[in-house]
């Protein structure tokens, strides 16, 4: 009884699908590599980020030559950037040209040429406004779909509930050693960053296919 429960929530929710599926992957991975195998696969830039980094740059730059009829040309702007966006940040692009985040004040405050201080700024503020004017936008839309139980709702709730889910086991190993002390074994640290990293690149998948499930929608 309570697997055909699992599977009707899965089916209902198909971004799921992705979750559990990059998930299994990393556990595999972690139960069967060894561990330099794991470091390499996980290293900076390397070939897990540079593919969740590649996918989104592959579906900013296929939103050059390709925009849902319904969809508005400021919107479809504003997910390209931020699929773009989301690209450089997993490449570290935010602080590989800079050497510091351009993220922070401090960076601001520091003694980078202003013509640095300004392009990073406008870049920075470049992505804000288009996540705010999505959010403003169809926040509430979003919203009321989701309790319709539309599939592209819950494909979107998902990808920001995978984000935040990315971002607690980002920094749950460095939080509990350096602000708790709990000891923490290495496989263990090398389990959640595979776990982490594997998650971060289902998130252009629910991208394109919360684009797919909305071009279909409005097609239909």
């Amino acid at each position: 009884m309570r697997s055909s429960s699992l599977y009707r929530l899965v089916c209902a929710w198909p971004a799921l699908h992705i979750l559990l599926l990059t998930l299994l992957c990393a556990f595999a991975a972690w139960h069967l590599l060894p561990p330099a195998s794991q470091m390499w696969w996980l290293r900076e830039n390397g070939p897990v980020e540079g593919t969740t980094a590649a996918l989104f740059g592959l579906i900013a730059l296929a939103g050059l030559f390709w925009r849902p009829q319904h969809s508005r040309r400021i919107t479809w702007f504003a997910v390209c950037t931020l699929c773009a966006a989301a690209g450089a940040r997993e490449m570290d692009w935010h602080s590989r040209w800079t050497g510091k985040s351009i993220i922070k004040i401090s960076y601001y405050l520091g003694d980078a040429p202003w013509a640095h201080k300004l392009l990073a700024f406008m870049a920075l503020s470049l992505t804000a406004l288009c996540a705010i004017y999505l959010l403003w936008r169809y926040g509430l839309e979003l919203w009321r779909a989701f309790l319709q139980g539309k599939p592209f709702a819950r494909t979107v709730a998902t990808l920001f509930a995978t984000l935040v889910l990315t971002k607690i086991m980002d920094r749950s190993v460095n939080l509990l050693i350096q602000d708790f002390g709990v000891a923490i074994a290495p496989s263990t640290a090398l389990l959640v960053s595979m776990l982490e990293e594997t998650s971060e690149m289902s998130l252009p998948f629910m991208v394109a296919l919360a684009i797919w499930q909305n071009w279909r929608e409005h097609r239909v």
